[in-house]
């Protein structure tokens, strides 16, 4: 898929008594052997560009709006009001503070007995959220 879409590993290849990086199906065409097996790197690793737009913010963004316009759709086919909405509270305007992700792991602890600590912080960020409610309920009310 990445070298359909322009983008190859480069590798070290003796030109002469000069190593210089270039593609291995460039290297091939002129015949070259290969100075070194690891590909090319910086100090933070490999750089594709492919990768670095696949973790973009932008990306995540895209994939989190398909993804809302998914859902609502077979919300819609289904015939119920309730709707997905991919923005985060800060961009909606809601003051309330959001769960976090407990996972699997937690939810089988819990299960068991035990306590575990992820769905401890969602537990006391509901009741901070409820509180937040009735704050909010009390201030309107004067």
């Amino acid at each position: 898929m990445t070298q359909a879409d322009g983008w190859e590993k480069q590798y070290l290849y003796f030109v002469g008594k000069k190593k210089v990086y270039m593609t291995h199906s460039e290297a091939m065409t002129q015949g070259l052997e290969r100075a070194n097996k690891n590909p090319k790197s910086t100090r933070y690793g490999r750089q594709n560009p492919i990768c670095a737009e696949w973790n973009s913010e932008e990306q995540i963004t895209k994939w989190r709006k398909a993804w809302e316009d998914v859902v609502n759709l077979k919300l819609e086919h289904k015939q119920l009001d309730e709707r997905v909405d991919c923005r985060s509270f800060k961009e909606r305007g809601i003051d309330e503070q959001p769960t976090i992700h407990e996972g699997v792991t937690a939810r089988i602890i819990e299960k068991r007995g035990g306590v575990s600590e992820r769905c401890e912080m969602n537990r006391q960020i509901k009741e901070d959220n409820l509180l937040l409610h009735k704050l909010k309920e009390l201030v309107n009310s004067l």
